[in-house]
């Protein structure tokens, strides 16, 4: 059971891998043929540009042709044509060439005398379609009703398609009834190419008289009895004109198919008329480089063994041995590379050396001919081509610019047409907007400095952004011009429609920045957060959140935040900085000292060493302070009157009045009004003992500021140390009211001192009433010297409870006690705990120890 299975298995495995066999198989056919038929639509392309003679749409074409099939020597030769065709010099033969292209492109579609009388009708009326100027001119690339590849024959000829004027009910002209009535003799191939043919003829005799090639003027009239002959007579009679000869029996304008079948050998070719004769001379002459140009031909078209006979014959007369390269190359079989060779050759040996006829009488002759015979049709060529202009032509900046300047010419002469006009209005659009996105992608951060070129970039700016409104890096250009100028709203905005566009961490970051300029605190630590949630190790985001933070006085997030980023990175010297400033708002002196210390540390930024030192001043640690201020003056870029006055507070501190007064003269000389300084120089001549330039100073800091309590207590301090107490008490009372514990407490002492009991009591429980504790031991000591010791005994029983470790508090409370009872206890403890006290000595000899 389990074998048949099995079996069934296989089978099913065969029939499903021989399904698909079939499948690709099928595929593979479809595509070829698939691909076979837009061949043969570019290839009908290039034939009708080539009978249009837009030689250079024809080259586009057939080089899509090559790129598409770069093995296909044909197609390479076509290419190396139409592009001679396309570039060469009004003395060129073009309709040479152009014929030699048909040749060409016949073979390559496979063209023979097999070929269907449909295809035949299909390229004859491709010819008849120019042979009236008159005919509407109609490119096969823009039929209206061409809607793609079909399902018959792309080459299948349509009455629906022939343009009005040679429809078969209409009377065509006499030389279109003779192309339409073809000699019955004649092949296929010579019947489709009589147009070709009796165009090659009129061309290459007109040049061959305005040149004087041909010195028998009966053969010229000849010539002209042909022409006349060939539109009477059948195409049979045209290709036997004396005048194409040499074209007769070669046959160079029927089909490549046809040569390359053999049908006629080489051999049997008659070789051109000779026109040059003698010697060959530098500088060369016209006649030479046509020559060559028709021996280029031969090699292109296939018939390389008449081209390097031909070749030949010029070196024996005297060209360049150079040129024997060529006829090797063909030798070898290698066509493709003598053609380039020859190509070569021609440009760089021929062409800059040949004979200059500024003034050749001919040629201007020729000139005057063409310009006649081609501006109607060179107008009619500009229209359909101004009129073939597509949306999608103007998409690419080469042919839009192309297209401008065709439709700007061609509206000279019909400034009328009204879709010309359209077009070259979307055209300029286009262009303009093109031109704008250049300028605008170009500005540079420099641009935006300047007040004139950042005002005319904010106009291209949004100009340009009306019609482009997703374009980011545009956008952010505005936005930093915006900030530049000052708009902040203008550019806050800008980069809410950025962040839209972009979601990005950093453009989250700037909008962030640019809320907290406009002081909108809690929308950028909002922004800061968005970035942060895309990138959590985005330290400068987590930085500024906690500055914004600071701002909105929530100085423990902000600690928070600074110390995440700290974390990312140790080293992140200006974090520290900023935690420290949190932690001084947050009365956190001595973490806020710790993280300045680190900050400098890191970074040696005079500033932080600023800050270390101010904290350190207000923690009591001077000597940390003047090193870190000493650094910070010795690296400032100007003098900073606050570091100077700090500094000067420090050396003050660390018994440096010398240096400290010197220090604070540089401050005051910054800023002559600042009180600050004038009180704490005031100070310095206090300690110093200069009393008389203390007054002075302490009496200008109250004049200044009469709000500084410190003032008035040193001013009396200063009164009292120069003898003056009734000064002194005068300058306290004047602040009595103020309820200073210093200023009652001095003002007490100096009433007990003038033994004004009642008055300093009075003062003293005043300062009591505002809790001053040293007021309790003053007023003690008072009510003593007036004998009220038990009033005395609580207070300072109250104030050793507060204070033990004031050892003269501990005396009065011993001496009271003693005296009252002979309790000596608290004066032996008073011994036992100071045994350095001053006065132990008499102690000992009271209590009798």
């Amino acid at each position: 059971m389990n074998k048949k299975h099995t079996n069934f298995s296989v089978l099913l495995l065969l029939i499903f891998l021989l399904i698909l066999s079939f499948g690709g198989f099928g595929y593979y056919i479809y595509q070829s043929k698939l691909n076979d038929k837009n061949r043969e639509i570019m290839l009908n392309e290039v034939k009708n540009s080539v009978i249009d003679r837009n030689y250079k749409k024809a080259y586009s074409v057939a080089k899509l042709l090559q790129d598409k099939y770069p093995q296909n020597e044909d197609i390479a030769m076509l290419t190396n044509t139409l592009a001679e065709i396309a570039n060469s010099s009004p003395f060129e033969s073009k309709d040479l060439q152009r014929d030699s292209a048909n040749q060409i492109l016949d073979k390559i579609k496979g063209q023979d005398n097999t070929k269907t009388n449909v295809n035949e009708n299909f390229d004859i009326a491709f010819n008849n379609r120019y042979i009236k100027d008159s005919t509407i001119t109609e490119n096969y690339s823009d039929r209206n009703d061409d809607v793609g590849i079909e399902d018959e024959d792309i080459s299948e000829f349509k009455k629906s398609k022939i343009p009005e004027k040679i429809k078969p009910n209409t009377n065509p002209k006499e030389e279109d009834q003779i192309i339409q009535s073809p000699n019955p003799k004649l092949s296929v191939n010579d019947q489709k190419n009589l147009f070709n043919l009796e165009k090659l003829k009129k061309n290459l005799s007109g040049k061959s008289n305005s040149e004087n090639i041909l010195n028998d003027s009966q053969k010229i009239e000849n010539d002209k009895q042909n022409t006349n002959l060939s539109k009477e007579k059948n195409s049979e009679n045209i290709l036997k004109t004396p005048d194409n000869s040499k074209y007769s029996n070669n046959n160079n304008t029927t089909s490549l198919k046809k040569i390359s079948s053999n049908s006629q050998k080489e051999s049997e070719l008659s070789p051109p008329s000779q026109t040059i004769i003698g010697k060959i001379y530098r500088p060369y002459s016209y006649l030479i480089k046509k020559e060559l140009y028709e021996i280029l031909d031969d090699i292109n078209t296939g018939r390389v063994t008449l081209g390097k006979n031909r070749l030949k014959e010029l070196i024996k007369k005297g060209l360049s041995n150079k040129f024997q390269k060529v006829n090797e190359l063909i030798e070898n079989s290698k066509n493709k590379e003598a053609s380039n060779l020859l190509l070569t050759l021609i440009k760089k040996d021929i062409e800059p050396n040949l004979i200059n006829i500024p003034k050749d009488p001919y040629k201007k002759e020729i000139f005057q001919l063409d310009k006649e015979d081609k501006k109607p049709q060179y107008l009619e060529d500009l229209k359909s081509k101004v009129h073939s202009i597509k949306p999608i032509d103007l998409e690419n900046t080469k042919s839009r610019q192309q297209a401008i300047k065709d439709l700007n010419e061609f509206l000279k002469n019909n400034p009328n047409d009204a879709q010309a006009s359209k077009t070259l209005a979307q055209a300029n659009k286009i262009q303009h907007l093109e031109d704008l996105k250049s300028k605008v992608h170009s500005i540079k951060p420099i641009d935006l400095e300047n007040t004139k070129s950042r005002q005319q970039a904010i106009k291209d700016l949004n100009e340009f952004l009306k019609n482009n409104p997703n374009d980011a890096q545009a956008s952010k250009t505005l936005a930093q011009a915006y900030e530049n100028n000052g708009d902040l709203l203008k550019a806050e905005n800008a980069y809410e429609k950025i962040i839209k566009l972009t979601n990005t961490q950093e453009d989250h970051y700037k909008l962030g920045i640019i809320r907290f300029k406009l002081k909108k605190y809690e929308h950028s630590i909002e922004s800061f957060d968005q970035t942060i949630k895309l990138d959590p190790k985005h330290k400068k985001a987590l930085h500024n959140k906690g500055i914004a933070l600071m701002m909105l006085n929530k100085n423990k997030k902000a600690i928070e935040s600074f110390e995440k980023a700290i974390q990312i990175d140790k080293n992140y010297g200006t974090a520290y900085y900023q935690k420290g400033i949190a932690e001084e708002k947050n009365g956190d002196m001595q973490q806020a000292f710790a993280s300045f210390k680190n900050a400098y540390n890191l970074d040696k930024n005079p500033n932080y060493a600023l800050k270390a030192g101010i904290v350190s001043n207000n923690l009591g640690n001077f000597k940390q302070s003047e090193e870190y201020l000493n650094f910070f003056n010795a690296n400032a870029k100007k003098p900073n009157e606050i570091a100077i006055y700090n500094l000067s507070i420090a050396k003050f501190e660390n018994n440096k009045l010398e240096e400290s007064l010197e220090t604070i003269n540089k401050a005051i000389d910054l800023n002559p009004e600042k009180s600050e300084y004038l009180y704490l120089k005031a100070s310095i001549n206090l300690k110093k003992e200069n009393y008389q330039n203390a007054i002075s100073l302490y009496s200008l800091v109250i004049e200044k500021n009469p709000e500084n309590t410190s003032a008035y207590i040193n001013l009396a301090k200063a009164y009292e140390k120069s003898g003056n107490k009734s000064q002194a008490i005068s300058t306290l009372e004047k602040i009595i009211n103020k309820n200073n514990k210093l200023a009652l407490n001095n003002l007490g002492i100096l009433y007990k001192k003038e033994k004004n009991y009642q008055k300093a009591i009075e003062i003293f429980e005043k300062a009591i009433i505002n809790s001053d504790i040293e007021a309790k031991y003053n007023l003690a000591t008072t009510l003593i010297e007036i004998n009220d010791n038990t009033r005395a005994k609580d207070l300072l029983r109250e104030y050793t409870k507060l204070k033990p470790n004031n050892p003269e508090a501990l005396h009065a409370l011993g001496i009271i006690e003693y005296n009252e009872n002979n309790n000596d206890q608290t004066l032996r403890e008073l011994i036992k705990k100071f045994p350095n006290y001053k006065k132990n000595e008499n102690i000992k000899k009271i209590i009798g120890i």
